[in-house]
């Protein structure tokens, strides 16, 4: 039995569940494929060169965003293009990136984490 990719509903979401999904969204080059996607599909190698990654982490990526049901994939002959499945992805990153514009981003920056015990 394979496995098939699951969209993540926030919808009613536990703290665990919305933990998760944040989750998803808090790798860098994860938020530029997303930014990305949301412009247009666009094939690895077009992921590739706006992420500066590797083609084998920006695969790994979209492994993971398509597997939580963000990214969507179609074939076309020998190319695998990539598009954002979920619109309320992009507008939750897009909606964050508003609020934390300015004041609230340097606050952001002088954030530090520490191990809860």
């Amino acid at each position: 039995m394979s496995a098939t990719p699951q969209s993540v509903s926030v919808a009613g979401a536990g703290t665990a569940t919305l933990a998760r999904y944040f989750h998803v969204l808090s790798d860098v080059t994860r938020l530029r494929i997303i930014d990305e996607l949301s412009l247009g599909e666009r094939n690895v190698s077009q992921l590739v060169a706006v992420t500066g990654g590797t083609q084998s982490g920006v695969s790994n990526h979209l492994a993971c965003l398509r597997w939580c049901g963000f990214v969507a994939s179609r074939r076309s002959g020998r190319e695998i293009f990539y598009s954002v499945a979920d619109p309320v992805v992009a507008l939750v990153v897009s909606t964050v990136r508003h609020e934390i514009a300015g004041d609230r981003e340097l606050r952001l920056g002088a954030c530090h984490t520490t191990k809860l015990r």
